[in-house]
């Protein structure tokens, strides 16, 4: 099954695709203009380069987040598009995995991966991931946490590898960790596309109707400035 995977959960754009023996192509784009603009031609440029069409698409892959408001609302609105016009299924990735996976997959001695990205107003998404039997596992759920919590539950850091868009949390572990990678790096579409078929595999479709990305905190809109 060759799944069309959709990162748009930060700045970067990302589009992938993947079957059973892993990814096929990738393409990605630092926002210029909004992810609305960019998705569409990054999607076709994709297929057309693998010299696949949308028919040919056995489900569609989201990253879910936590992130970007604006950029998951996005994803998630044309990955659920795509769903209902072709009839295939949703597969919902959370995209701290993608992350924690494509830092893995550089650091291959790593034991745990952290995953703290900004949340603003002081806060971070913060989540651990934990290297067992050559895989990428979830210790608990993604938090909100506080500049002092940070530090937390992380355990031997030794062979721990940081993925952060954060100076406050790279200065934090610099130095006492195996490495520290900027997170930006790590946004994929074709990894979301190979977690996608993980899913399928394991029979985890979601809801196209009620699928809604992983937000953690509440959406503030920005306010203009007076005019006086």
């Amino acid at each position: 099954m060759i799944v069309l995977g959709l990162e748009t959960s930060s700045a970067l754009c990302s589009v992938g695709l993947a079957d059973e023996h892993g990814a096929l192509a990738c393409r990605s784009l630092t926002a210029t203009t909004v992810h609305s603009e960019q998705l569409p031609s990054l999607i076709q440029t994709v297929l057309s380069e693998a010299i696949i069409s949308l028919q040919d698409l056995g489900a569609v892959a989201v990253s879910s987040g936590p992130g970007s408001f604006t950029g998951l609302r996005i994803g998630m609105s044309a990955a659920k598009g795509l769903c209902f016009s072709l009839n295939r299924p949703l597969l919902v990735v959370p995209t701290f995995s993608g992350l924690a996976v494509s830092a893995a997959t550089k650091h291959k001695a790593a034991g745990k991966i952290l995953v703290a990205l900004d949340a603003k107003k002081g806060d971070f998404y913060w989540g651990i991931f934990e290297m067992r039997e050559g895989a990428v596992r979830a210790e608990g759920s993604v938090l909100l946490r506080e500049p002092g919590d940070l530090e937390k539950g992380i355990g031997s850091r030794e062979d721990l590898v940081v993925v952060t868009d954060s100076p406050v949390v790279a200065q934090s572990f610099r130095g006492a960790v195996m490495a520290i990678e900027e997170a930006r790096e790590h946004y994929r579409g074709d990894l979301i596309a190979v977690l996608g078929v993980q899913q399928v595999g394991r029979g985890e479709t979601a809801d196209v109707t009620a699928a809604e990305p992983m937000y953690l905190k509440d959406f503030v809109p920005k306010r203009a400035p007076s005019r006086v």
